[in-house]
């Protein structure tokens, strides 16, 4: 009874851990973290999932805006550690876009763009654009099955405050930029 017991409990870890094949990777492929991309990054492959937060369709092409959540070895974004920023992502027509809404589940392969800073003053932040080759929508989740995600989210507006992680509004970050504009003007030159 007990080897029928592990069995059934060594199908269900493996059942469990199948890759889709429209995100499934040859094993040898190195891919680029999240939290690896630099200026030099471009035209590398990347695996990453989230939560789509934005999406806009122009000229045949749907510019979507995902909140990053790490993957699980299935391909699945995992809400358990958080997200450690977003990213923007380019689908041309042929890849049929119509399922895609703010709060789909997604993973997608695709290559690095370019990376584009959309808050100057902030050398940490920065937005990396990716042209997705394919992606899998995990059907069954939404943006409910997660904690909420914030307008600014980014991990430049996340401080470690007194009783942990806290996230800045963005109208806190502008107050904190004009407070510090003021204080550097206020200065004798």
């Amino acid at each position: 009874m007990n080897k029928l017991a592990g069995m059934a409990v060594l199908c269900l870890f493996v059942g469990c851990t199948i890759i889709p094949e429209q995100i499934k990777l040859s094993q040898d492929l190195n891919l680029l973290k999240f939290n690896q991309v630099t200026q030099g990054s471009v035209g590398e492959t990347v695996r990453w999932g989230g939560v789509i937060t934005a999406l806009r369709k122009q000229d045949g092409v749907a510019n979507v805006t995902v909140t990053q959540y790490p993957l699980l070895y299935s391909g699945q974004p995992t809400y358990a550690t958080g997200s450690e920023g977003r990213f923007s992502v380019k689908f041309n027509d042929s890849l049929k876009t119509d399922s895609l809404q703010p709060g789909t589940v997604l993973t997608l392969i695709g290559k690095v763009e370019g990376i584009q800073n959309p808050h100057p003053d902030l050398i940490t932040t920065q937005l990396t654009i990716v042209q997705a080759d394919t992606f899998y929508i995990w059907d069954g989740l939404s943006r409910a099955d997660h904690p909420p995600t914030f307008q600014d989210d980014d991990p430049a507006f996340v401080q470690r405050g007194k009783w942990g992680w806290q996230v800045k509004s963005e109208k806190d970050m502008q107050r904190e930029r004009q407070e510090r504009l003021n204080e550097r003007n206020a200065r004798p030159h």
